[in-house]
């Protein structure tokens, strides 16, 4: 997949995304990003539709699941 930067907020912790997968296909993807970057929620939309929302936690060799 390749992906290119739509939007970016500093100030509100998020980024926009558009992807295109591997057979053309086109989604876009808002990603929030907790204030201690600790954590994410990923949201995918497809022509404008939410079709899924997903939540992220950072790991490390220093952190435990």
């Amino acid at each position: 997949m390749t992906y290119v930067i739509t939007k970016s907020n500093d100030n509100d912790n998020r980024i926009s995304i558009s992807i295109t997968k591997p057979d053309g296909s086109l989604q876009d993807a808002d990603i929030k990003f907790s204030t201690d970057k600790k954590t994410m929620t990923e949201t995918i939309y497809i022509l404008g539709i939410k079709v899924s929302e997903a939540n992220y936690n950072y790991v490390d060799s220093k952190t435990k699941p």
